[in-house]
């Protein structure tokens, strides 16, 4: 009699099995949306705009990016969380989507129980700047004249994420200085312009501007590497021994998003990173394609929730910027 229950229970397994495969066979027969948790024209929005484009060609279905800012991402990584896991709701994430794991415990989502992340889009580099008019000429000398003048500094952030990647280049550095919060990377980056702030870290498209300019002075880049359109510029970390601080967008889906959906997904994300446009307007961003399965971005994501949780905890920063 236990024998075929359990045969029974095999072949109901087995044929519940078949039906949501059968089912998932023709992903996606309608359009899919992605949404965006940052305001139109930023980098995220662009690129995740430029993806869609490709993705609706492979599929044969509109793919259509709603923009939900608002709350550091929260409404966004909220309405993806509570969205049906059938595939047709996506959402395009920046690490404040791992930071806000720790600074507002209380949300309407957890990262880990409602999400999984599904491919990668793009990683990319901060620069450390500091005004033209600075005496820091060089990552060496900043990196002095900050030793010379403890608590003498300040840094201008404009986000949660950038606060924590500026302090964890402090600490490695071995540098004391102020958080000046500002609304947006305008402010923040126009503040070092000005030489009101001492020094900020956003990404290169943001400063590249005023770079070449004059305005801004660029010390060093937080990849892990030099990168290969700017091979005479230093990485941060020659100066901060162990600092790494890579942003990236990732795509995040429903955490019950059937596995053969999630599988597509990425099959058709690492086909559309590959391609020579995609990987241009990438390079013309400051940035690399993020091709990765889901398994690596899972990894990645357990490697990302340690190091800002580190940082958070060891700091007095409340998310208030």
């Amino acid at each position: 009699m236990h024998s075929v229950k359990k045969t029974i229970r095999t072949a109901i397994g087995i044929s519940v099995l078949a039906a949501s495969l059968a089912a998932n066979a023709g992903w996606p027969d309608k359009p899919v949306r992605f949404i965006v948790p940052y305001p139109p024209g930023g980098a995220a929005d662009l690129v995740t705009r430029l993806m869609a484009q490709k993705l609706s060609a492979d599929w044969g279905q509109p793919v259509v990016v709603e923009n939900k800012p608002g709350a550091d991402t929260q409404i966004g990584a909220e309405y993806v969380a509570k969205s049906a896991p059938d595939g047709y709701t996506i959402g395009s994430f920046a690490p404040a989507i791992v930071v806000n794991r720790f600074l507002f415990p209380n949300a309407n989502y957890d990262l880990n129980r409602d999400l999984q992340p599904v491919a990668g889009v793009y990683s990319t580099p901060a620069a450390l700047v500091v005004s033209a008019s600075s005496e820091a000429k060089t990552l060496k000398d900043f990196v002095a004249m900050a030793r010379r003048k403890p608590d003498g500094l300040t840094f201008a952030t404009a986000s949660s994420s950038g606060y924590i990647g500026i302090e964890s280049f402090n600490r490695a550095a071995g540098i004391k200085a102020r958080q000046i919060p500002y609304k947006g990377s305008v402010s923040s980056i126009s503040a070092v312009v000005t030489g009101e702030v001492t020094y900020t870290m956003d990404t290169i498209p943001n400063v590249q501007q005023l770079v070449n300019s004059g305005r801004l002075r660029m010390l060093g880049v937080t990849s892990k590497e030099r990168l290969p359109d700017m091979p005479d510029m230093p990485v941060v970390g020659e100066a901060a021994p162990g600092f790494d601080f890579t942003g990236w967008i990732i795509l995040i889906a429903p955490a019950a998003t059937p596995s053969d959906v999630v599988a597509k997904i990425n099959s058709s994300m690492l086909k559309a990173l590959a391609l020579p446009e995609v990987k241009a307007k990438l390079e013309s961003l400051g940035s690399m394609p993020l091709a990765l399965t889901p398994e690596t971005l899972r990894a990645l994501l357990k490697s990302e929730i340690a190091k800002y949780g580190d940082v958070i905890a060891t700091s007095d920063f409340t998310g208030r910027n």
